[in-house]
């Protein structure tokens, strides 16, 4: 799934719908590209989370790939916030940043 424009406030609950309709009844891994995400806020990172905590419980997988440097600096500054909670979600896969689905 290509993700577009702004993951904020506004959005982050149209996310949340269709990820949830994903997890009840979707593939084993959900891979969602951020590639042409311009603005994401600490709302659309929790729905991020929300998702990855749930697959998580369920043996499935939430790969997110394609973060724009904006985009990565919210992810840096939560794991700063949860010091090291996430420790190893950044990792590079096939030349691009993504998510992992492994916790610290």
């Amino acid at each position: 799934m290509v993700l577009l424009g702004e993951l904020d406030m506004d959005s982050a609950p149209d996310l949340q719908h269709v990820l949830e309709e994903l997890i009840a009844g979707g593939p084993p891994e959900i891979v969602l590209d951020l590639s042409n995400l311009d603005f994401m806020d600490s709302s659309g990172l929790a729905v991020l989370i929300s998702c990855r905590q749930r697959l998580h419980e369920k043996g499935r997988r939430l790969r997110v790939r394609s973060l724009k440097p904006n985009v990565v600096r919210v992810f840096a500054a939560m794991a700063s916030a949860v010091a090291g909670c996430y420790q190893n979600m950044l990792t590079t896969y096939d030349g691009k940043l993504v998510l992992t689905d492994e916790l610290a």
